[in-house]
């Protein structure tokens, strides 16, 4: 097989050797209709901004299967649904987050909404391959395969990816983690991506408030929401810490 794509841009050669031009030439031909139909597509999805489920749905029928399987959530909901979920609050909170003071200090990261919502759409599509305990060994590569064959650039995917790869609010609001571990962790991250630590929390807080709160009783126990519409993680005193320790760091390295 390694030969054979070695060797496949000289056609000529191959068909030669194995006497079947017609077969070669027409597999050629549709490899290459394949590659353009992609190509479009992606195109369409990032001229247009459509990340949604079923936009995604319509172009790839794999993705489809997946969004139709359980979520292992007591809600009862589908990976799909609760995906759409997510999606109709992240529209609702992304106006209450400086999205575009971040891409001012980070221009490699280019327009993040039409970014976070394509990250959004593939969150959780791990949890219809495995245990929902493993959901980020199988979602992560699945994101990333997405992400590159959508247009992303390499430091835009790198940002989904370490968004995704944990869950570390998450944890620290349900008691698993403190905030200075969560803070060091996330802190870290930033730094790795050429991000301003408050620029990366914010971030991942706005991918917490639009997942977390898409589920009706963590909504109720874990927000409030102010007079504009934003939705405000409740008084902690771990969440209190890490604004703290956040609102404190001049974004420099370490020792």
């Amino acid at each position: 097989a390694s030969n054979f794509k070695n060797n496949f841009g000289s056609l000529d050669q191959c068909t030669e050797a194995l006497g079947h031009t017609d077969f070669l030439k027409e597999a050629q031909a549709k490899i290459h209709a394949n590659l353009q139909a992609k190509a479009v597509i992606a195109a369409k999805l990032q001229k247009e901004g459509k990340f949604d489920i079923s936009e995604i749905e319509q172009h790839y029928p794999y993705l489809k299967i997946l969004f139709q399987r359980d979520a292992q959530v007591s809600e009862g909901y589908s990976v799909g649904e609760h995906t759409q979920r997510v999606l109709n609050q992240f529209e609702h909170q992304n106006t209450h987050f400086p999205l575009k003071d971040i891409e001012k200090n980070s221009p490699q990261l280019g327009d993040i909404k039409p970014l976070f919502k394509a990250m959004l759409v593939l969150h959780d599509i791990g949890k219809s391959l495995g245990n929902k305990k493993h959901q980020h060994a199988f979602t992560v590569p699945i994101l990333v395969h997405y992400l590159e064959e959508w247009g992303f650039n390499p430091a835009q995917v790198r940002l989904a990816k370490e968004l995704v790869n944990q869950d570390d609010l998450g944890e620290m609001m349900q008691g698993h983690k403190k905030a200075n571990r969560v803070y060091q962790g996330l802190r870290d991250k930033a730094m790795m991506l050429g991000m301003k630590p408050k620029d990366f929390v914010d971030l991942q807080e706005l991918f917490y408030v639009s997942d977390a709160s898409s589920y009706p009783n963590l909504h109720s126990r874990i927000f409030t929401q102010d007079e504009h519409g934003k939705l405000n993680i409740r008084k902690d005193p771990q969440w209190s810490k890490l604004q703290n320790l956040i609102h404190d760091d001049k974004g420099e390295d370490q020792e």
